[in-house]
């Protein structure tokens, strides 16, 4: 039977010595003074080869299940209380709480007051962090929810500034997509040391941290994010599945945890901006639409613009899927070397997704899914936005007859919501 690969974050706290006279289970953390014994007796009955690496417990299994159930039991009655995995993939993960022990003790800065900015201040203080929340200008995107942050237990809210002081003695920095990577709080972060996430990063530990087992579709790319995004979320409605389109197509992911939506899906909009501030970030299906030059004001370099983009495959693993557009060289030599499988998406020539000219239809490999002309998105380009998002859905389980029909939308979806600043 082959192998699972399995990642284990550490829990908040040691396990308590009654815990552990108690417990039938074997104990699976980092931090207790027991682990060592314990899981080093576990593992050599059961015959498991572990490691640990940056404060993340790797273990490989080749068992029926128990033995993760085993764990699974553990972890949620002890730590996690809500901890969730995918045990139909070849490699899961259990995510810890939330919100970390030293973000509790200290303060978090949240950088940039728009949508992201607003729905992350929000999420940390219902978790009782204490926040600083800041803009530089005097009217940002999200002025409008400034009563209600003030109003919040422990939320200081400052516009057109920034305390760069407060900044630096921060346990960590929130960052809003709008905000460059060389603003003054940014480098005053930086020089403190001070980790920065943003709060894609944010919403999807609190997400995975919840328990709803809700799984994730990352779409990025230069052109055909948005779009793409919005057509995925469309053909698991179409299916009878419960989806959202969210991140930078408009409502930040953070807001769902927030007002505790349960969705079987989430097809995630994420820009290079980000994505430079999202390590825990690990989608199950993750889709490059293209790569071209761009936000060349803000990068020095196109290279640093596509290594931004490079970090969609940071977490990745071999049960993960990557969707990339066969045509673009670039896109192909983005993902070479990432973990996982690959499904190619092409309007030259057959593929896992492809247009077939000699017909004028779209394909999934060789199943027909409709005629170009009863596509209603014109151009080129939204044919190969409506491929990749074929693709992405039908690794989710759609089959090909149901995302034909889901692609004869009667009009034109509203696509184009809004990035989130």
């Amino acid at each position: 039977m082959p192998q699972k690969r399995y990642l284990l974050t550490p829990g908040p706290t040691p396990v308590p010595p009654e815990v552990l006279a108690a417990l039938a289970e074997p104990v699976i953390h980092h931090r207790s003074p027991d682990f060592k014994v314990v899981f080093e007796r576990v593992m050599e009955r059961l015959g498991q080869v572990f490691r640990t690496e940056n404060e993340i417990l790797l273990f490989t299994s080749s068992g029926t299940g128990a033995f993760e159930s085993a764990v699974m039991a553990f972890l949620k009655r002890v730590y996690w209380k809500s901890a969730s995995f995918r045990p139909e993939a070849p490699s899961c993960r259990l995510w810890p709480a939330r919100i970390a022990d030293a973000w509790r003790r200290g303060t978090v800065a949240v950088v940039g007051l728009g949508k992201s900015g607003v729905a992350a201040t929000r999420l940390l203080a219902r978790e009782g962090v204490r926040v600083y929340a800041s803009d530089a200008s005097d009217h940002p995107y999200g002025g409008d929810a400034l009563a209600t942050l003030r109003a919040l237990p422990g939320v200081t809210v400052d516009v057109g500034r920034h305390d760069l002081a407060r900044i630096r003695s921060a346990a960590a920095v929130i960052v809003s997509p709008g905000v460059p990577p060389d603003a003054p709080p940014l480098a005053a972060a930086r020089e403190a040391r001070v980790p920065i996430l943003s709060e894609i990063d944010l919403g999807f530990r609190a997400l995975a941290a919840s328990g709803g087992g809700t799984r994730i579709i990352a779409i990025t790319g230069t052109n055909g994010k948005t779009t793409t995004t919005a057509l995925v979320a469309h053909l698991l409605r179409v299916a009878g599945l419960s989806a959202e389109a969210v991140g930078n197509i408009g409502r930040p992911l953070a807001d769902v945890v927030l007002q505790g939506d349960h969705y079987q899906w989430l097809a995630v909009e994420v820009s290079s901006f980000q994505l430079h501030d999202s390590p825990h970030f690990a989608p199950a299906i993750g889709v490059v639409t293209n790569l071209a030059p761009d936000h060349l004001d803000r990068y020095p370099a196109v290279e640093a613009y596509y290594a931004d983009k490079r970090l969609l495959f940071q977490n990745a693993s071999d049960g993960d899927v990557w969707i990339l557009n066969g045509d673009d060289a670039a896109v192909l030599d983005l993902a070479a070397g990432a973990r996982g499988r690959r499904a190619l998406f092409s309007l030259r020539r057959p593929a896992d997704g492809w247009y077939d000219p000699s017909d004028r239809r779209l394909r999934l490999g060789g199943h027909p899914l409709l005629p170009r002309d009863e596509l209603v998105l014109l151009g080129d380009h939204n044919v190969a936005n409506a491929l990749a998002a074929a693709l992405a859905v039908h690794e989710a389980g759609l089959s090909p007859g149901v995302i034909g029909e889901g692609l004869r939308v009667p009009r034109r979806p509203s696509f184009f919501v809004g990035s989130i600043l």
